[in-house]
């Protein structure tokens, strides 16, 4: 959802132009953003809370050439959603069916797959050829 949709979101309940949705949407982020740039932390009560977190100098691998690299400390933003919100959002969630998944419920589809070639009967794997002494050229 981007934050025109928002806007106009807030717009159709609220029953303000978009104009002046979009205005209050970007005044609130603005709060949000200057107030974590200042080190505050927000709680909005109901839906979480934004704060800031350091994080530690490090060293790190560069995945393309395997170089060591020297990661510098910075600071992060972060969101811990409040005890309602999770609690919504974990009701919300459609719960995967065994019909839908292929396989037993919570399973990747995929380990349906490897189930049902992995169940094939004997005579539809092909033979294994295992070394025989009766062929071998010592004497």
């Amino acid at each position: 959802m981007t934050k025109a949709v928002v806007a106009q979101k807030v717009a159709e309940k609220t029953g303000l132009n978009r104009k002046d949705t979009m205005v209050a949407l970007e005044i609130l982020l603005e709060a949000i953003k200057s107030a974590l740039k200042e080190g505050q932390k927000v709680s909005l009560v109901g839906f979480g809370t934004f704060y800031v977190k350091q994080k530690g100098a490090r060293n790190g691998r560069n995945p393309r050439t395997a170089q060591r690299i020297f990661i510098p400390a910075k600071t992060v933003a972060m969101f811990k959603p409040g005890k309602a919100f999770r609690e919504m959002v974990n009701r919300a969630q459609p719960k995967a069916s065994p019909a839908t998944s292929g396989g037993p419920a919570g399973s990747p589809p995929e380990a349906a797959d490897r189930e049902r070639t992995d169940a094939g009967s004997a005579s539809d794997r092909p033979k294994r050829l295992e070394p025989s002494s009766a062929g071998s050229a010592e004497a």
